[in-house]
Parts: structure tokens; C-alpha cells; sequence
């Protein structure tokens, strides 16, 4: 449990303060838990997808070979178009993979940063970013 739910006092004389603070950690946990939540559905989309295109190039490939009933140029010409398809989907995925490591790089950095200028005390946090070639946090208008 948190210090903040057994600070009696912590405030003195402003009990209304303290309860707005309790309110807004509760706020700042249940938006942490939501957050997770979408990380961990985000990632399982994601592994979903590129299992699935991996499956999608193997169906391919798989059915390259099964046009025995037909002429020779037209079963050539079925199979190129089924290994043209599974080439497609693997390449696909290939490119969701470099997509999908890039942001994790980015933010690994970035977390970095931030606790090396958390090290600090009165850091200029835009000189530390700027040194460190990481962007600079955006601070939108409703925090």
C-alpha cells in the first residue's frame, strides 16, 4: 500500500488536499494499468500478424505444388503466381518486423535518457536531450 492512502496529516490543516492527491494517484495508477494493457494487446496484435503472414507464405507455397490436374502452362503459371504470393507475405512480414524493433530502440534510448537526467538535479532537460540526440519529451496542454 501506498504512503499516500496512510499519511494522516500529511497536509496539515488541508484534509481536502490530501484527498485531491489520493484521487489523483489513483487517477495516474488507473491510467498506468490501461496502458500496460494496450502494450501487452498491441504486442500480441503483433505477434499474431506476423504469425499469420508466416502462415500465409507457407499456404502459398504449399499449394505452388498442387496443380497437377491442369496443362503445363497454366499449372507454370499457377505456380509462379502461388510463390509470388508467399515471396509477398514474407517480405511483409520481414518489413512489419524492422518496423515493429525500430520504436522499441527509440524508446530503450529515450528511457535511458530520461533516467540518466532524472541523475541530475536542476538539469537543463532540452541541453541534456539535445546532447544525448534524444527528442525531447512533448508536454501536451491537458497535463
Amino acid at each position: 500500500m501506498s504512503w499516500i492512502w496512510t499519511a494522516p496529516g500529511a497536509i496539515d490543516d488541508v484534509e481536502e488536499r490530501l484527498h485531491e492527491l489520493r484521487v489523483e494517484w489513483a487517477r495516474a495508477r488507473a491510467r498506468k494499468i490501461q496502458w500496460e494493457e494496450e502494450v501487452m494487446t498491441l504486442r500480441e496484435e503483433m505477434r499474431r500478424a506476423l504469425r499469420y503472414l508466416g502462415w500465409q507464405a507457407w499456404w502459398w507455397r504449399e499449394h505452388a505444388a498442387l496443380h497437377e490436374e491442369v496443362s503445363q502452362g497454366t499449372g507454370a503459371g499457377l505456380r509462379a503466381y502461388a510463390l509470388k504470393q508467399a515471396s509477398w507475405h514474407e517480405r511483409l512480414a520481414q518489413f512489419f518486423q524492422r518496423k515493429w524493433k525500430m520504436p522499441v530502440l527509440a524508446a530503450a534510448q529515450h528511457l535511458v535518457a530520461l533516467e540518466a537526467a532524472a541523475e541530475v538535479e536542476g538539469a537543463d532537460l532540452d541541453q541534456f536531450f539535445t546532447q544525448h540526440n534524444t527528442v525531447v519529451p512533448a508536454t501536451s496542454a491537458t497535463e
